[in-house]
């Protein structure tokens, strides 16, 4: 199991979140950069996972791997920051704001999922669009050809 983190906390906070936002570094842990990328990221690029730790690929971790992860991990820790200001996770209303209702925390959660896929996909995709680039990287052991979630059920 590969314990190295590919992104710092200051980094998932500047990719994933707006300035206006008010997250600090310390907001974000390295336990859930590493728990992201254990569950979304390692099982889909496998051994170009290590690779691209040793610092290799770095114009495509930049590029594509980054993204990705900040959005996965801004999705895990939204529900659990507490306070995207000192309100908590909120909504802006004119010059004040309130605490978000749960329906808008989930609805950012999910959005949060929905870009961080999206742009995994997107590296999947040059990864396989250049595979002379990118030998460590066997989609044959990539998860998402050989199983779908949908809804949270693995299909």
């Amino acid at each position: 199991m590969n314990e190295k983190l590919i992104i710092t906390p200051s980094e998932v906070v500047l990719l994933a979140f707006a300035t206006t936002d008010h997250v600090r570094d310390a907001q974000i842990t390295e336990a859930e950069i590493l728990a992201a990328q254990q569950k979304f990221m390692i099982p889909v690029f496998g051994e170009l996972w290590e690779v691209l730790c040793a610092g290799e690929h770095s114009d495509f971790t930049q590029e594509y791997i980054k993204p990705a992860l900040a959005q996965f991990v801004k999705a895990r820790v939204l529900p659990s920051l507490g306070a995207v200001t000192a309100s908590g996770v909120v909504q802006r209303i004119s010059d004040t704001t309130k605490r978000a209702a749960d329906s808008d925390l989930q609805r950012m959660v999910r959005v949060a999922y929905d870009i961080a896929r999206t742009l995994r996909g997107r590296a999947v995709a040059q990864l396989e669009a250049h595979p002379e680039l990118y030998p460590e990287y066997d989609k044959q052991k990539n998860i998402l050809h050989r199983a779908r979630i949908d809804g949270g059920v693995v299909l």
